[in-house]
């Protein structure tokens, strides 16, 4: 389930135990730009994931970015059907709140590196291979239940700017 919510001013998203959704912004020619967005993973689905897609070219090619509701953060690229790359596995950080506290997500695409930070704390960057700097691909936000429970997760903002280019 995907749903705006104005009378809150809200983007909530909902996922089945075990299942992933997500929404793009529809532009797969995007390079050189910030993505943000604030989230709040429900308090009663602690074990809910979110976060923010960037690069994506089709379901099986894309970078995420993610918190869960007990302080950790993941970064993962899908590269082919099946083949997941843990770049960061999840890790627990100070920079990131709990269930129930919003948080600040961010994604800096630079055309030849990635760069993404939770509540202004850098957590991850990365240079990508030559053949990835002249791609591009959409961008957005990404909800998950990754245990035997509903995933409930809250955006509040989602902003996307342009970088200068190098």
């Amino acid at each position: 389930l995907q749903r705006i919510d104005p009378t809150l001013g809200i983007y909530l998203m909902r996922a089945e135990s075990g299942t992933a959704a997500w929404s793009l912004l529809g532009d797969q020619t995007l390079r050189h730009y910030r993505l943000e967005t604030s989230v709040r993973i429900s308090f009663a689905h602690p074990q809910t994931s979110a976060g923010l897609v960037t690069r994506f070219v089709d379901d099986n090619h894309f970078y995420l970015f993610a918190v869960d509701g007990t302080g950790r953060f993941e970064v993962l690229r899908a590269n082919g059907v099946g083949n997941w790359l843990q770049l960061i596995p999840w890790l627990e950080s100070k920079a990131v709140n709990a269930a129930g506290v919003g948080n600040v997500l961010e994604v800096e695409d630079h055309g030849d590196r990635l760069r993404c930070t939770v509540n202004g704390t850098p957590l991850f960057e990365q240079q990508l291979a030559p053949d990835e700097v002249a791609a591009s691909g959409d961008a957005g936000v990404w909800s998950a239940a990754i245990a035997e429970e509903l995933g409930e997760a809250e955006f509040d903002r989602i902003r996307l700017e342009p970088l200068e280019s190098p």
